[in-house]
């Protein structure tokens, strides 16, 4: 019969998993980063219903969301956006601003999601009531290993991630931010006409 572990013994070993994911994350992303630099990574561009794709992002997040008592705010149009693009480039993409957004906005409780369409174009706003963005910072967000909040909050990667697969996709990526307010990552992306059957 097998001993179980004393608590502060299973303590450490929670530690030193989610310290080993964490480390398998950085250097997924480090690989994902040096395949799109290099160029090996191709994207598919092709027309996906981008209102489909927000939702299933939000989805992968409502748990942890309720969970932590979030506010959340979902705008999405009713009726399907077509955008042209690579469909899973887009998804890691607001996975990215996402986690950033709940990894240091989370202390204000909020996330939304909008989906609007500007003349020839489908944005995806998404929204946090954190700390913010001061000037100085927003110049240098979307940099590789850039983050504001010191080395024991992440690898300073994923928006990095996200502007490498934007620009690739001809696709735009900004931030606006009011310090102590909120901070919004804007993601456009050329709407699509599909012609009706």
């Amino acid at each position: 019969m097998r001993a179980e572990c004393p608590p502060q013994l299973q303590g450490r070993i929670a530690k030193i998993d989610r310290k080993a994911d964490e480390l398998v994350a950085t250097i997924n992303d480090y690989f994902t980063i040096a395949r799109i630099e290099s160029g090996d990574m191709r994207l598919e561009r092709r027309p996906f219903d981008l209102t489909q794709l927000c939702h299933e992002v939000m989805l992968d997040y409502y748990d942890m969301l309720e969970e932590a008592c979030y506010e959340v705010d979902i705008f999405v149009e009713p009726e399907p956006v077509y955008v042209c693009g690579d469909r899973e480039a887009v998804r890691r993409i607001l996975k990215n601003i996402t986690d950033n957004a709940i990894k240091h906005g989370g202390a204000g409780k909020y996330l939304g999601i909008r989906l609007r369409r500007s003349g020839t174009e489908a944005v995806v706003e998404i929204e946090d009531h954190g700390p913010g963005i001061g000037s100085k910072d927003k110049e240098l967000i979307f940099s590789r290993n850039y983050t504001t909040a010191g080395r024991k909050a992440g690898s300073g990667l994923g928006l990095a991630i996200a502007a490498k697969l934007a620009k690739q996709m001809g696709a735009g990526l900004q931030v606006e931010s009011d310090p102590g307010m909120r901070t919004v990552f804007c993601l456009s992306l050329k709407e699509e006409m599909l012609e009706k059957s």
